[in-house]
């Protein structure tokens, strides 16, 4: 089994490293087939996230369109705008591109005591992207 494969297992396995693991298999991927497995991934509701940040250490401009989509899915919009800059460069609160999340979204724990939820939100110091496409 060779690293690549090794690597691939490890960020599919939704474990503590696979956003790690995801950044640095795709980097020596020639495009075509980093840009295929990264299409893969949305396939499994599960594995969005981990597609959005494929994307973005893929780095290719035409993922752009894909990433402004999921800007559109509360939990997956400041992921995806973090890509964005990542690919674009261009940085939302800056060029006033930045918002306030969705009114009653609550990503991580809330106060609530029925609440299941314990983990922290992963996301919760990342912008929220306002992108207005005219």
């Amino acid at each position: 089994m060779d690293l690549l494969t090794v690597l691939r297992a490890i960020a599919e396995s939704a474990g503590p490293n696979s956003y790690k693991a995801l950044q640095v298999a795709v980097r020596p991927m020639n495009l075509a087939a980093a840009n295929a497995w990264q299409a893969s991934l949305p396939k499994h509701k599960e594995k969005l996230r981990l597609a959005i940040i494929a994307a973005s250490a893929i780095g290719d401009p035409n993922r752009v369109p894909w990433l402004i989509e999921q800007m559109n899915v509360p939990a997956m919009a400041r992921v995806a705008g973090e890509a964005f800059t990542m690919i674009t460069g261009i940085d939302l609160p800056c060029n006033d591109l930045e918002k306030h999340g969705p009114e009653g979204f609550e990503a991580g724990p809330t106060e609530h005591p029925e609440d299941e939820n314990v983990e922290m939100d992963p996301h919760e110091k990342l912008h929220w992207p306002d992108l207005v496409l005219t």
